[in-house]
C-alpha cells in the first residue's frame, strides 16, 4: 500500500510541477505579446514623430506650408535641386532648364521616363483643371508663345517647382500675377 501511495504522490507531484511549468510559460507568452504590442506602438509613435519633424523641417527650409501628405521623395528631390542655376538644354545639378528638371524629377521620384521638351511632354498628358491639380501634376505656361514653352511640377497648396531663366530652380505660387497671366493648363500623364 505504501508503494502505491508513493507512486500516486510522485505522479501528483509531477502533475503539479507540469502545471506550474505550463502556467509560467503561458504567462511568459502573454508578457511577450504585451511587450511586442508595446514595441509596435512605440515604433509607430516614433515614426509619427519623425514624419512630423520631417515636414516641419522642410516647411521651414523650403519656405512653403506642407500639409504632411506630400511625397517625402519629392520634397527631398526639391531640396537637392533648389537653387540649381538655369542652363538651356541642361539636365544636371550644375545647370538645368525646366523640362530637364521635370525629366529628372519624374525619373527619380516617380520612376517614370518622360519626353525631353515642354511641348512633347504636353502631348503625353491628359489636361487637368487648376482646381483639380494633385502632387506631381505638370503645369504648363505659354510665355509669349502660341505653344506651351514652360513647365513646372505641382507640389501642393498652389505651389510648384520649376526652373526659371532668372532664378534657376525654385518654388512659385500659381496665384502670383505673373503665373496667372501665362498659365495655360495642368496635365497628368496618360496611363
Amino acid at each position: 500500500m505504501k508503494i502505491i501511495f508513493n507512486k500516486i504522490s510522485s505522479i501528483s507531484a509531477f502533475a503539479i510541477f507540469a502545471i506550474i511549468i505550463l502556467l509560467s510559460l503561458s504567462s511568459c507568452s502573454s508578457t511577450k505579446k504585451l511587450s511586442n504590442n508595446n514595441t509596435k506602438r512605440n515604433n509607430i509613435k516614433e515614426e509619427n514623430i519623425k514624419r512630423k519633424e520631417f515636414y516641419v523641417k522642410y516647411s521651414e527650409k523650403l519656405k512653403i506650408k506642407l500639409n504632411e501628405t506630400e511625397n517625402q521623395d519629392l520634397i527631398l528631390f526639391i531640396d537637392k535641386w533648389l537653387g540649381t542655376p538655369y542652363k538651356y538644354g541642361g539636365t544636371t545639378l550644375s545647370g538645368t532648364d525646366c523640362s530637364g528638371l521635370a525629366g529628372n524629377l519624374y525619373k527619380d521620384v516617380y520612376k517614370t521616363k518622360i519626353s525631353r521638351t515642354v511641348n512633347s511632354i504636353y502631348q503625353e498628358v491628359t489636361p487637368v483643371d487648376k482646381e483639380h491639380l494633385k502632387e506631381g501634376d505638370f503645369i504648363f505656361f505659354k510665355i509669349d508663345s502660341k505653344e506651351p514653352n514652360h513647365i513646372g511640377i505641382y507640389i501642393s497648396n498652389n505651389k510648384f517647382v520649376h526652373a526659371s531663366v532668372r532664378k534657376g530652380v525654385f518654388i512659385s505660387d500659381l496665384n502670383e500675377d505673373y503665373f496667372k497671366k501665362y498659365y495655360f493648363s495642368g496635365g497628368r500623364l496618360k496611363k
